[in-house]
């Protein structure tokens, strides 16, 4: 180790480590079982949404927004011009999205988006749930003013119903009631189609919420091109008319299937609920349309991200409902061991297949500062020194470094490799963010904890070394600084090695006249008194067998001085 037996180097090492790491910090001056977020991203390489108690149903819609390709870029690209963002949803969202997107750590926190959303002008209580879907509604109604180009059409009921007799439809032209066929249909379809499963309904007679689990399946690939306006007036025109005047195939039926043209969607996402009417738990799964080749599905439940086979079979496990029977059923049972799945889809999303393969791009791009920068040091670079104002230029070299950069940063741009992903805000806090993880990572886990340790004890039985007394005063300011600022703060399970730390002041201390004495100075200082004050109890920590200072008698050389407070 660079530290043994050198003054110089563990001066150094301990005023870098002390500096970057164990400073007094006033947010944590109370604050003991200290552990903060040190887990990266998943191998699945998403982000997770922490559940603030009851808000897994707003991590389900958020994550299937998110993974919708070109939707976060696009609203990343834009900029809330309210005068305060941080009362802003629309910036929350943009600040939630941009976690998902650059953010280092296994999940985000939207606190502030808790603190600031609204349903329906009703204030938002994380522990409570709400319904997916009326969180979905709620929420885009809300960006409505900042998505007007986000227009989509949720209806596909096309039933049709016949309106005759006494109810017939009166027409201006004719002056007179005509039998008419009145139905619903879709005029335009959206990239992105999310159909809502109705599974929660309200008894009249027990005056009570109830859900269904009845089996509802659906397709991976839907066509929707029978529930359009082309396509009903398509098949009104083909279908044959029979005596009373009537279409043959009855109004309200279902489109036929056999169809030339299409409009094809892929299922790409699911929102499923887990539980009953009052109570229950939302989670995602959600297929990953953005990486090459074979796109996998992925599960996101809250903090947890992981890859997911979603096939043919796991789909009708995991999503249809309905009933099933059990691997594992009691033998003895004569009766059918049936349950009910009480966990299936709520949300089902599905992108037109013919925009998988052109996404949408972020609708603005700025000039990257990089390129900025490059051609301005290209400008003003200096000419050499030694060559005279009578001399004939230099010529030009391909190879040179500035040109090199130029070519590369435009060359990356034309790419889009320069595209600002989202507002400077933005970047910049998920930046320190990030950077923040990082160091805690570092810090809060075992291995570093050991290299302290061992720091602080390289050189406490090297007695005889004509430095002991400077190498052993520094080694206790690492120990005390390193003990009282992040390790007695820390979580028990990081604490393993208090045993070793007591014995390794006790040895310092015992033996050096300057590390006693800087100790002493340490806690009769303000900032010592304060963490002395504030610090639990020995028992809580693992102190409790430190000795007492009062008591401490060091033997420099051969004489015994008693060392008194």
């Amino acid at each position: 180790m660079l530290a043994e037996s050198s003054v110089a180097n563990l001066q150094l090492i301990t005023k870098e480590l002390l500096s970057m790491h164990h400073q007094l910090d006033s947010a944590l001056t109370k604050e003991f079982d200290y552990l903060p977020p040190v887990d990266s991203r998943s191998n699945s390489g998403f982000v997770g949404l922490k559940n603030g108690g009851a808000t897994c149903y707003m991590n389900a819609v958020f994550q299937q927004l998110y993974m919708q390709p070109g939707l976060p870029e696009t609203l990343l690209s834009m900029e809330d011009e309210t005068d305060n963002p941080d009362e802003s949803v629309f910036y929350q969202i943009q600040s939630l999205f941009g976690h998902l997107m650059e953010s280092k750590l296994q999940y985000y926190v939207p606190e502030n988006f808790w603190k600031i959303f609204k349903m329906w002008n009703k204030e938002l209580y994380v522990r409570e749930q709400q319904d997916a879907y009326e969180f979905f509604t709620s929420l885009i109604d809300q960006m409505d003013e900042y998505l007007k180009s986000l227009e989509i059409s949720l209806d596909q009921f096309v039933r049709g119903e016949v309106l005759e007799g006494s109810n017939a439809y009166y027409c201006e032209k004719c002056k007179e009631k005509r039998t008419t066929v009145k139905r619903t249909c879709i005029k335009s379809l959206p990239s992105v189609l999310v159909i809502h499963l109705m599974r929660f309904g309200f008894d009249w007679e027990s005056g009570r919420s109830i859900k269904y689990d009845e089996q509802i399946k659906f397709p991976w690939m839907l066509n929707m091109e029978p529930y359009t306006v082309s396509g009903m007036a398509r098949q009104d025109s083909s279908s044959e008319v029979g005596e009373n005047g009537r279409p043959t195939d009855p109004i309200g039926s279902s489109p036929r299937k056999k169809v030339a043209p299409t409009e094809n969607y892929e299922l790409v996402g699911v929102i499923v609920h887990s539980g009953q009417a009052h109570a229950g738990h939302y989670y995602s799964f959600i297929k990953d349309r953005r990486s090459c080749g074979k796109s996998k599905w992925y599960k996101f439940n809250d903090t947890v991200v992981e890859e997911f086979d979603l096939n043919d079979e796991t789909i009708e496990y995991e999503c249809f409902g309905g009933e099933y029977r059990p691997k594992v059923y009691d033998q003895s049972n004569p009766y059918p061991d049936v349950r009910r799945r009480y966990w299936n889809a709520y949300m089902l999303f599905y992108q037109r297949v013919s925009d998988q393969n052109s996404p949408v791009l972020p609708k603005k791009s700025r000039v990257s500062v990089v390129r900025q920068e490059a051609e301005d040091l290209s400008l003003s670079a200096p000419s050499s020194p030694d060559i005279s104002p009578q001399s004939s230029p230099r010529p030009h070299r391909p190879n040179d470094r500035l040109s090199i950069l130029t070519k590369l940063v435009r060359k990356g741009e034309k790419k889009g490799l320069f595209v600002e992903k989202m507002p400077l805000r933005i970047y910049q806090m998920v930046r320190d963010e990030n950077l923040k993880f990082m160091r805690n990572r570092d810090v809060y886990n075992s291995d570093y904890f050991s290299f302290v340790l061992s720091l602080a004890s390289v050189n406490a039985t090297k007695l005889k070394h004509p430095n002991y007394s400077s190498m052993a005063r520094v080694s206790v300011q690492l120990a005390i600084q390193f003990l009282f600022h992040t390790y007695l703060r820390t979580k028990k399970k990081l604490r393993v090695d208090t045993e070793e730390w007591i014995a390794t002041i006790d040895a310092l201390v015992s033996k050096s006249c300057e590390a006693c004495q800087w100790l002493m100075e340490y806690f009769v200082s303000p900032e010592g008194r304060e963490l002395v004050n504030m610090s639990p109890s020995g028992s809580e920590t693992g102190l409790e067998d430190l000795p007492d200072i009062d008591s401490i008698k060091i033997k420099p050389k051969s004489e015994t001085l008693p060392i008194t407070t």
